[in-house]
């Protein structure tokens, strides 16, 4: 991405550079016609017009400048941000995959988001659809923002059901503005939002198998706000931890048990010793 960009602003500048070269060989070929002619001091009115022309030339020339300087401030920012959002992304990848611990790993990820964001807080909620309940399984809040993790153990689902439908139907949504949303949204869930000052927030959903088991939230973004894409991408890596998390609890509860009698074995017994 940043390569494909950066060749485009070559391209862009070389173009700018030769159109500025032919505009200033323009203008000289004129001051130089004006010089002669006034020299001479012959065909006035000629000179009166290559003067003109020179005068037109040189201010659509300063006008033109100022013009490719704002392009380069623009796309020096663009730069910027886009060099920003990639190292932001291979440090929430290398943290996800260096660190053996799954939770700790994870609770870095989303305060490394809830610093790209400048939010007040980053979580997770994951979906249990057997007892049609949400769960905020992590969360990350900015310093002075209270955690609200002890309080959203267990949500019933039917809270959340019309962000399950933004989900199915638009896949990741920003709400830039909670009270303009109120009639659309579930009264607990404005109500619950509103109690932790939650006045805007992003949601993307957490996909597997093309189902929906939970979601990344980021409350109150002042940054980057749009940035759909980079949750987008972080929440394929989440879910290949959270799938990892769940195949070692399973084993680690598979070695506690004996396998005819699910009653505790010998390895549960050695550990609580």
């Amino acid at each position: 991405m940043e390569n494909e960009m950066l060749d485009q602003m070559h391209k862009k500048l070389v173009w700018k550079i030769t159109i500025q070269f032919i505009w200033i060989l323009c203008i000289t070929a004129m001051i130089v016609c004006i010089i002669y002619e006034g020299i001479m001091q012959v065909h006035r009115n000629h000179v009166w017009a290559l003067g003109g022309m020179a005068l037109i030339l040189l201010i659509t020339y300063f006008i033109w400048n100022l013009h490719t300087l704002w392009e380069l401030f623009e796309n020096k920012t663009k730069v910027e941000n886009e060099l920003e959002r990639s190292s932001t992304l291979i440090h929430c990848v290398t943290e996800l995959s260096a660190n053996q611990d799954v939770d700790e790993a994870i609770n870095h990820l989303l305060e490394i988001i809830n610093q790209y964001f400048k939010s007040d807080r980053t979580y997770i909620f994951e979906i249990d659809e057997e007892r049609q309940i949400v769960h905020n399984s992590y969360e990350y809040a900015a310093k002075g923002v209270s955690k609200e993790i002890e309080n959203l153990n267990e949500v019933p689902i039917q809270i959340i059901a019309s962000w399950i439908k933004k989900f199915e139907r638009e896949g990741s949504f920003y709400i830039s503005n909670l009270d303009l949303e109120k009639d659309r949204e579930d009264e607990r869930a404005y109500e619950c939002l509103k109690a932790q000052n939650v006045n805007s927030l992003i949601a993307v959903p957490l996909i597997r198998n093309r189902e929906i088991i939970g979601f990344i939230g980021v409350d109150n973004p002042r940054k980057n706000y749009r940035d759909f894409p980079f949750l987008s991408s972080i929440q394929f890596f989440i879910m290949n931890r959270l799938d990892t998390k769940a195949q070692q609890e399973k084993l680690q509860y598979l070695s506690y048990r004996d396998a005819l009698t699910n009653l505790y074995n010998r390895n549960r017994y050695m550990s609580v010793l």
